[in-house]
């Protein structure tokens, strides 16, 4: 994608419905809201630099790694519904990231989700998944966590 760089004041772009396959190009420093919603997305590289982006929404692309993800900026809200997200180490790499909101809902991972596990990686999220974090779930969150003993030999 190219051409976006002849407008140095744009802070909201939407290419929802593009068959993109790559962010590459996008990385425009000004950007405060993405929309790439209904892509053909696999992986969010090329969107490192969007250090001003405070909702990105990737919803309906076939992704299955946030390598790439904004982690250095001020990400706020991440919506990534309907994509093909099945590893808890892909949230762990964006443990950076200042989320009050993910949306992780119709992923292979957000079955049997553990939120708690999800809260202890990115504490700052105020809604996971559509529903808001539980007074319960935070204080869960922040108990220490007991280590597995090893097997009995």
């Amino acid at each position: 994608v190219t051409g976006f760089e002849k407008n140095p004041q744009l802070q909201r772009l939407n290419v929802d419905n593009n068959k993109l396959t790559t962010c590459d190009g996008l990385g425009l420093g000004t950007l405060k809201e993405l929309s790439l919603h209904m892509n053909q997305l696999g992986a969010l590289s090329g969107l490192e630099g969007l250090l001003l982006v405070k909702a990105l929404d990737v919803s309906d692309n076939p992704i299955s790694s946030l390598a790439g993800a904004p982690t250095d900026g001020v990400l706020r809200r991440l919506t990534l519904k309907r994509g093909n997200l099945t590893e808890f180490s892909e949230l762990e790499g964006i443990a950076s990231v200042p989320l009050d909101y993910l949306d992780l809902s119709e992923n292979p991972i957000a079955d049997g989700l553990d939120r708690v596990r999800v809260l202890r990686v990115l504490p700052s999220l105020q809604s996971l998944n559509e529903a808001a974090i539980e007074a319960e779930e935070r204080a869960a969150s922040l108990e220490p966590v007991e280590a597995e003993a090893p097997p009995a030999e």
